[in-house]
């Protein structure tokens, strides 16, 4: 360090060789022995001593502990400082050392709060004589993206739109390693929590360049990327237009599942858009683009030489036989990663699948192209529970339409969808398996006394009795309600199922879900019509008369469903005086009822005077209503 700057530049430059290594041994020796001495080096006024320091320290910082030991030597404010120099060497290895740095998590942001970001932004957009320069703060800002505050403020500094304009440059962008930053660092903008000050055009334009590489890793980076942009309504609408949709479709012939699965998101993301964009996508092909996934997914592929390995490997001899072991148990370990890809893939693609059939065109274009089959098989999956959930979804909506409901039942769907109430313990697939079963019961009495036989019933009380949550009680009770065979809601009835549906609708949940109080309404309505005074009573006993009489309160605005549920209590209360005594019990009825004289409907006056005159019966009824009531 005494020597004259000559002397310790040479020395430097032997240092920069010796420390081009890819041995990491020799870089961590390296850094524990000479980064504090390099970092002193960094301050000294000979400009060729500090760019041959800096160099040293870029190549020990590839290195995960010479980069936490370098940060602790306090490297990072005299690399900083450099980037503010105009000499071209310096600049390009200081550039390098702060990229290397933020390839750490923790030291991004400590890059930022010692002012770091700004310079290296800047760096990004010099001049082409500076082209190692623009390369690795290109490298740095790819780095430091990846941290959602540091987005936000590179976002917010207009840098998509400068990166979009160098993008355009040709000139600027001749080295293909900088085109492909660039596009990295849009993927890293993909994820930021609001993408909304970023130019769609910019967003797609850029990955569908990177989209278009031969390389299957950039490939899958850019689609991956407008997967995550097309979260927001204008970047699905931008896909769109610019015909992205049909692009992404073409690359399904790439024999690669991570291509499928990252064109299945985006299918999946634009499908939960607008109807016009589901539209869009059924008369692009989505339809057709989903059912390749499945075939892709359902067929011996890339993988299946490994797969064969295993079943057809030669006997090993005793001193084979470890080796052979290892080797077996690596092949079942790709096999079980392939397979695990492949689900996933089928399941987002059938995510999708859901949100497009809630269209009638879709559900009858859908059976016309491929029938059942495929949606059978993701069914009986039982390993895959969340495509199994939306499996049962996508034949739920198929179910809406006859025809396609008298195809999967001849099919079995019955059969498999009792299966799966029994058998699965995920309230996500009861939920979509009774929805589905509720869409067969409504579609004919056939079916509906083929749903009865089948053991519907028990099934889906079973389910109750699990305490699921409030979304999955709507949809078995709403598929309880649909079956008006006498002798089954007898066996609901026995079954205990007015004491689970008093349980589901105390429920904080409840008072707040309109759908699952109408339900109720629906399935107490069905069992009441069974005109059994004996059954009445044991309803009212049973509780039933406590959640009408909350639905009263709270939807006094809904004409139709206060008649609905006013009608039941004058059902339930006609004969029964242990009922109308029951209903007595309950304060607030008679003053509701009051309020409701006042309506302007003459079929909910009718049915407010019939539940008002089943009480009046009672002897002791003048305790309970007062002269102005009276």
């Amino acid at each position: 360090s005494d020597a004259p700057p000559p002397m310790v530049a040479e020395g430097l430059r032997l240092l920069a060789h010796v420390s081009n290594t890819n041995n990491i041994d020799i870089k961590v020796v390296l850094c524990e022995r000479v980064c504090p001495k390099l970092v002193e080096l960094l301050e000294v006024h000979d400009v060729r001593v500090r760019a041959l320091a800096v160099e040293a320290l870029a190549n020990l910082l590839s290195e995960e502990s010479c980069r936490t030991f370098a940060a602790q030597q306090n490297c990072l404010p005299p690399l900083i400082e450099c980037l503010g120099s105009i000499h071209n060497e310096l600049l390009v290895h200081s550039c390098r050392a702060v990229a290397a740095l933020a390839q750490s998590k923790p030291l991004r942001h400590q890059i930022h709060s010692e002012g770091g970001l700004l310079p290296m932004l800047a760096l990004c957009f010099i001049g082409n004589m500076y082209g190692l320069v623009r390369y690795h703060a290109l490298r740095g800002i790819a780095n430091m993206s990846k941290e959602e505050a540091l987005r936000r403020d590179i976002i917010a500094h207009g840098i998509p739109a400068r990166l979009s304009r160098l993008a355009r440059h040709e000139d600027d962008m001749v080295d293909p390693a900088v085109r492909h930053l660039v596009a990295s660092i849009f993927c890293n903008f993909s994820l930021a929590e609001d993408t909304s000050e970023i130019e769609s055009d910019e967003a797609l334009r850029i990955l569908y360049d990177l989209v278009a590489s031969d390389d299957v890793d950039h490939v899958v980076e850019g689609i991956w990327a407008i997967a995550n942009f097309c979260r927001e309504d204008r970047k699905r609408r931008e896909l769109i237009e610019t015909d992205g949709v049909q692009m992404l479709f073409n690359l399904l012939r790439v024999n690669e599942v991570q291509i499928w699965y990252e064109v299945a998101r985006v299918l999946l993301h634009v499908s939960a858009g607008r109807p016009g964009h589901r539209k869009f996508l059924i008369e692009q092909g989505a339809l057709d683009a989903i059912l390749a996934i499945y075939r892709y997914c359902s067929e011996d592929t890339g993988a299946a030489p490994m797969y064969r390995a295993s079943s057809e490997r030669r006997v090993a001899g005793p001193e084979e036989a470890e080796d052979e072991e290892m080797k077996v148990s690596r092949v079942e370990r790709v096999e079980d990663v392939e397979q695990s890809a492949r689900f996933m893939t089928m399941t987002v693609a059938t995510h999708a699948l859901k949100n497009l059939t809630v269209f009638p065109f879709a559900r009858r274009a859908l059976m016309d192209l491929a029938g059942d089959k495929p949606l059978m098989s993701l069914l009986r999956m039982e390993f895959n529970a969340e495509g199994q959930q939306h499996a049962a979804s996508v034949l739920g909506n198929m179910c809406l339409n006859a025809d396609c409901c008298q195809r999967l039942v001849y099919d079995g769907l019955i059969e498999t969808l009792i299966e799966l109430l029994k058998l699965s313990t995920v309230a996500g697939v009861h939920q979509e398996a009774a929805y589905a079963l509720a869409n067969i019961c409504s579609i004919s009495e056939e079916y509906e006394k083929t749903l009865v036989e089948v053991g519907i019933v028990d099934a889906l009380l079973e389910v109750l009795k699990q305490d699921v949550d409030i979304k999955v009680a709507h949809s078995v009770i709403r598929s309880l309600s649909k079956i008006s065979i006498a002798e089954a809601k007898y066996d609901m009835l026995g079954g205990g199922v007015l004491k689970y549906l008093v349980h589901y609708a105390q429920m904080p949940a409840a008072t707040e879900d309109c759908a699952f109080r109408k339900a109720c309404v629906d399935l107490i309505k069905s069992l009441a019509d069974l005109n059994d005074d004996g059954q009445h009573a044991a309803m009212v006993q049973a509780g039933v008369l406590g959640p009408l009489i909350g639905i009263l309160q709270k939807e006094q605005s809904d004409v139709e469903l206060c008649l609905r549920v006013v009608e039941i209590i004058g059902t339930l209360t006609i004969k029964s005086d242990a009922a109308k005594h029951k209903a007595l019990q309950h304060p607030e009825l008679l003053p509701i009822l009051m309020q409701l004289l006042q309506t302007e409907d003459e079929d909910l006056l009718f049915h407010v005077l019939t539940v008002v005159g089943n009480v009046a019966a009672l002897e002791d009824v003048r305790a309970v209503l007062g002269r102005d009531e009276r």
